[in-house]
């Protein structure tokens, strides 16, 4: 194979065509020359040299430009709509919901007559994001983890009236998706690994974990599996 003729252009028509589709070759009869586009002229190459002719043409043509559609957005609004929430839930008294937009976690009153009271934060703090909230059995609490990019994460306890929070678990790791047990006495959570993303610190001991809903030593379950929830009992996992 003999490199031939380099000054092509991308062809931006398609997708996935800006990795090398090039339409409309086109041998001359005589088997001595290809005639192909580039640069905004039809260009004659000789298959032996790699010389590059342009062929003369020309074409009147009539085109409508119609005008840009164009709307002001708002770089920096001081409020906004918020157009996705994350991990919605109910209260197992089904007063409450709770849910997470824009890294913090929101907690809102449902009423008896279907309505639902203003959204408010559950924790005071901005220095690391809320995520994954569950309910205790009673209403009375929620358990939910964080993300800090330089100190990552950990499993937390806070009141459903809100508050600072009560950190469960003793080292940094990345902790998603805990439930607390019926008896409220214990929460399960899975600590995943990092990497791409986020960090790959802290990620060799994976697995499902329980800890004491007060905080203290975590306890290994299972090294596999996601998504740990309780049954009936608190026994079980």
């Amino acid at each position: 194979e003999t490199p031939l003729y380099a000054a092509l252009d991308r062809d931006m028509q398609e997708t996935w065509a800006v990795h090398g589709v090039y339409p409309t070759f086109s041998w001359m009869p005589d088997n001595k020359s290809i005639v192909i586009w580039a640069g905004g002229k039809i260009r004659r190459i000789d298959a032996a040299t790699g010389q590059a002719a342009d062929i003369p043409f020309q074409v009147n043509d009539t085109r409508r430009i119609q005008d840009a559609t164009r709307s002001k957005v708002e770089v920096a609004p001081t409020e906004f709509d918020v157009k996705m929430i994350r991990w919605a839930n109910t209260s197992p008294d089904g007063s409450k919901v709770v849910f997470e937009a824009l890294g913090r976690l929101w907690v809102r009153d449902l009423r008896p007559d279907g309505t639902a009271g203003n959204p408010r934060r559950l924790t005071r703090q901005s220095d690391h994001f809320e995520l994954y909230p569950q309910w205790s059995r009673d209403s009375r609490n929620i358990v939910f983890t964080t993300w800090h990019d330089q100190n990552l994460g950990t499993v937390r306890v806070v009141p459903a009236s809100g508050g600072e929070g009560r950190v469960l678990t003793q080292k940094p790791g990345h902790y998603i998706e805990p439930t607390f047990s019926p008896d409220g006495q214990t929460v399960a959570y899975r600590a995943a690994s990092g990497g791409y993303l986020t960090t790959p610190l802290w990620s060799l001991e994976t697995g499902i974990y329980t800890v004491p809903a007060r905080g203290g030593a975590a306890t290994l379950v299972t090294a596999s599996g996601s998504q740990p929830q309780f049954g009936q009992r608190s026994d079980r996992l």
